[in-house]
Protein backbone atom coordinates (compact mmCIF):
# COMPACT_ATOMS: atom_id res chain seq x y z
CA UNK A 1 0.00 0.00 0.00
CA UNK A 2 1.58 3.29 -1.05
CA UNK A 3 -0.33 5.35 0.38
CA UNK A 4 0.73 3.86 3.66
CA UNK A 5 4.07 4.18 3.34
CA UNK A 6 4.13 7.84 2.44
CA UNK A 7 2.07 8.18 5.67
CA UNK A 8 4.55 6.22 7.62
CA UNK A 9 7.61 7.21 6.13
CA UNK A 10 6.18 11.08 6.88
CA UNK A 11 5.60 10.28 10.65
CA UNK A 12 8.92 8.65 10.67
CA UNK A 13 10.70 11.64 9.69
CA UNK A 14 9.35 14.63 11.79
CA UNK A 15 9.62 12.26 14.66
CA UNK A 16 13.70 11.77 13.61
CA UNK A 17 13.74 15.34 12.96
CA UNK A 18 12.33 16.33 16.14
CA UNK A 19 14.25 13.58 18.30
CA UNK A 20 17.59 14.43 16.97
CA UNK A 21 17.17 18.35 17.17
CA UNK A 22 17.07 19.44 13.33
CA UNK A 23 13.74 20.69 13.97
CA UNK A 24 11.99 22.50 16.84
CA UNK A 25 8.61 21.75 18.50
CA UNK A 26 6.63 24.64 16.25
CA UNK A 27 8.35 22.97 12.96
CA UNK A 28 7.28 19.58 14.28
CA UNK A 29 3.61 20.29 15.17
CA UNK A 30 3.54 22.36 11.72
CA UNK A 31 5.05 19.50 9.54
CA UNK A 32 2.43 16.84 11.06
CA UNK A 33 -0.63 18.43 10.88
CA UNK A 34 0.08 19.49 7.24
CA UNK A 35 1.19 15.98 7.07
CA UNK A 36 -1.65 14.17 8.83
CA UNK A 37 -3.96 16.50 6.64
CA UNK A 38 -2.90 15.84 3.55
CA UNK A 39 -2.40 11.94 4.07
CA UNK A 40 -5.56 10.93 5.61
CA UNK A 41 -7.37 12.69 2.96
CA UNK A 42 -5.53 10.88 0.58
CA UNK A 43 -6.35 7.70 2.46
CA UNK A 44 -10.43 8.74 2.37
CA UNK A 45 -9.87 9.41 -1.69
CA UNK A 46 -8.59 5.85 -1.44
CA UNK A 47 -11.20 4.30 0.32
CA UNK A 48 -14.16 5.82 -1.27
CA UNK A 49 -12.59 5.16 -4.98
CA UNK A 50 -13.00 1.72 -4.39
CA UNK A 51 -16.80 2.58 -5.04
CA UNK A 52 -16.01 4.94 -7.95
CA UNK A 53 -16.88 8.14 -5.44
CA UNK A 54 -14.23 11.10 -5.79
CA UNK A 55 -13.69 13.98 -3.72
CA UNK A 56 -15.96 16.16 -5.56
CA UNK A 57 -19.00 13.28 -4.59
CA UNK A 58 -18.16 13.53 -0.97
CA UNK A 59 -21.30 14.47 0.90
CA UNK A 60 -21.03 17.22 4.16
CA UNK A 61 -21.72 14.06 6.49
CA UNK A 62 -18.57 12.59 4.99
CA UNK A 63 -16.73 15.69 4.92
CA UNK A 64 -17.14 15.93 8.47
CA UNK A 65 -16.11 12.38 9.81
CA UNK A 66 -13.10 12.90 7.90
CA UNK A 67 -12.62 16.34 9.48
CA UNK A 68 -13.33 15.03 13.15
CA UNK A 69 -10.97 12.11 12.42
CA UNK A 70 -8.15 14.96 10.77
CA UNK A 71 -9.16 17.01 14.29
CA UNK A 72 -8.50 13.97 16.60
CA UNK A 73 -5.39 13.24 15.00
CA UNK A 74 -3.65 16.56 15.27
CA UNK A 75 -5.17 16.86 19.22
CA UNK A 76 -2.45 14.87 19.74
CA UNK A 77 0.37 16.47 18.81
CA UNK A 78 1.75 19.03 21.14
CA UNK A 79 1.66 16.33 24.36
CA UNK A 80 3.31 13.82 21.75
CA UNK A 81 5.97 16.61 20.60
CA UNK A 82 6.48 17.08 24.36
CA UNK A 83 7.23 13.33 25.13
CA UNK A 84 10.10 13.28 21.73
CA UNK A 85 11.41 16.65 23.15
CA UNK A 86 11.96 14.73 26.55
CA UNK A 87 12.98 11.58 25.16
CA UNK A 88 15.23 13.14 22.36
CA UNK A 89 18.61 11.95 21.26
CA UNK A 90 19.80 15.28 23.59
CA UNK A 91 18.75 13.82 26.79
CA UNK A 92 20.07 10.00 25.71
CA UNK A 93 16.36 9.04 24.27
CA UNK A 94 15.94 6.49 22.21
CA UNK A 95 14.55 6.66 18.85
CA UNK A 96 12.90 2.85 18.53
CA UNK A 97 10.18 3.36 21.24
CA UNK A 98 9.14 6.59 19.52
CA UNK A 99 8.83 5.09 16.40
CA UNK A 100 7.40 1.97 17.69
CA UNK A 101 4.42 4.15 19.16
CA UNK A 102 4.50 6.20 15.58
CA UNK A 103 2.76 2.23 14.04
CA UNK A 104 -0.35 3.23 16.29
CA UNK A 105 -0.56 7.00 14.36
CA UNK A 106 0.25 4.79 10.69
CA UNK A 107 -2.39 2.63 11.22
CA UNK A 108 -4.78 5.49 10.85
CA UNK A 109 -4.38 5.46 7.15
CA UNK A 110 -5.98 2.10 6.41
CA UNK A 111 -8.52 2.57 9.05
CA UNK A 112 -9.66 6.08 6.99
CA UNK A 113 -9.09 3.64 4.22
CA UNK A 114 -11.95 1.34 5.57
CA UNK A 115 -13.88 4.30 7.00
CA UNK A 116 -14.35 5.31 3.31
CA UNK A 117 -15.48 2.60 2.21
CA UNK A 118 -18.23 2.01 4.89
CA UNK A 119 -19.40 5.50 4.85
CA UNK A 120 -19.28 5.92 0.86
CA UNK A 121 -19.77 2.69 -0.79
CA UNK A 122 -23.88 2.30 0.21
CA UNK A 123 -24.95 -0.91 -0.93
CA UNK A 124 -21.64 -2.19 -2.35
CA UNK A 125 -20.85 -6.00 -0.13
CA UNK A 126 -17.89 -6.11 1.28
CA UNK A 127 -16.16 -8.95 3.08
CA UNK A 128 -14.03 -8.53 6.59
CA UNK A 129 -10.70 -9.97 5.01
CA UNK A 130 -7.92 -11.19 7.69
CA UNK A 131 -4.66 -8.83 8.04
CA UNK A 132 -1.16 -10.48 8.83
CA UNK A 133 -1.21 -10.42 12.35
CA UNK A 134 -2.70 -12.22 15.32
CA UNK A 135 -6.32 -11.57 16.04
CA UNK A 136 -8.20 -10.77 18.19
CA UNK A 137 -11.95 -12.81 18.94
CA UNK A 138 -13.60 -9.87 17.34
CA UNK A 139 -11.50 -10.08 14.56
CA UNK A 140 -12.33 -14.19 13.95
CA UNK A 141 -15.57 -14.03 14.37
CA UNK A 142 -16.04 -11.20 11.33
CA UNK A 143 -13.68 -13.00 8.91
CA UNK A 144 -15.17 -13.99 6.40
CA UNK A 145 -18.36 -12.41 7.16
CA UNK A 146 -19.92 -9.95 4.22
CA UNK A 147 -22.44 -7.31 4.59
CA UNK A 148 -23.42 -4.19 2.60
CA UNK A 149 -21.54 -1.19 3.46
CA UNK A 150 -23.98 0.89 4.65
CA UNK A 151 -24.62 -2.19 7.64
CA UNK A 152 -21.22 -2.27 8.52
CA UNK A 153 -21.48 1.65 8.68
CA UNK A 154 -24.93 1.44 10.59
CA UNK A 155 -23.09 -0.37 13.82
CA UNK A 156 -19.81 1.42 13.09
CA UNK A 157 -17.71 -1.79 12.60
CA UNK A 158 -14.82 -1.79 10.85
CA UNK A 159 -11.10 -3.31 11.06
CA UNK A 160 -9.05 -1.04 13.29
CA UNK A 161 -11.72 0.16 15.37
CA UNK A 162 -11.08 0.94 18.94
CA UNK A 163 -13.88 -0.77 20.21
CA UNK A 164 -12.66 -4.17 18.81
CA UNK A 165 -11.43 -6.51 21.34
CA UNK A 166 -7.98 -5.34 20.04
CA UNK A 167 -8.95 -2.00 20.23
CA UNK A 168 -7.42 -1.88 16.21
CA UNK A 169 -3.45 -1.32 17.66
CA UNK A 170 -2.12 -4.11 15.84
CA UNK A 171 -5.54 -4.71 13.74
CA UNK A 172 -4.28 -5.45 10.01
CA UNK A 173 -7.62 -6.69 8.61
CA UNK A 174 -9.50 -4.82 6.06
CA UNK A 175 -12.95 -4.42 4.39
CA UNK A 176 -12.78 -5.59 0.45
CA UNK A 177 -15.60 -5.44 -2.32
CA UNK A 178 -16.30 -9.13 -2.97
CA UNK A 179 -19.43 -10.41 -4.64
CA UNK A 180 -20.10 -13.34 -2.25
CA UNK A 181 -23.64 -13.29 -0.72
CA UNK A 182 -24.57 -11.46 2.27
CA UNK A 183 -25.10 -12.55 5.90
CA UNK A 184 -28.19 -12.82 7.15
CA UNK A 185 -29.18 -10.47 10.39
CA UNK A 186 -27.10 -7.94 11.68
CA UNK A 187 -23.50 -8.41 12.43
CA UNK A 188 -22.52 -9.38 15.98
CA UNK A 189 -21.81 -6.37 18.63
CA UNK A 190 -17.62 -6.15 19.19
CA UNK A 191 -16.69 -6.87 22.66
CA UNK A 192 -14.16 -3.96 23.14
CA UNK A 193 -14.64 -0.96 24.05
Amino acid sequence: MAGYDVYRNGLHGAIRGLWGGAIDKDQFVSRMNTHISNRLRQAWREGAANCDVTEDDMTEDEWKILSDIVKNEIGYLSGYADYIIEHNKKNNGKIKPLLIRAEMWANRYPDVVDRAKVTSCGNKKLIWVYGDTEHCSDCLKYNGRVYRASTWAKYDIRPKNSALECHGFNCHCRLDITTKPVNKGKPPAMTGG
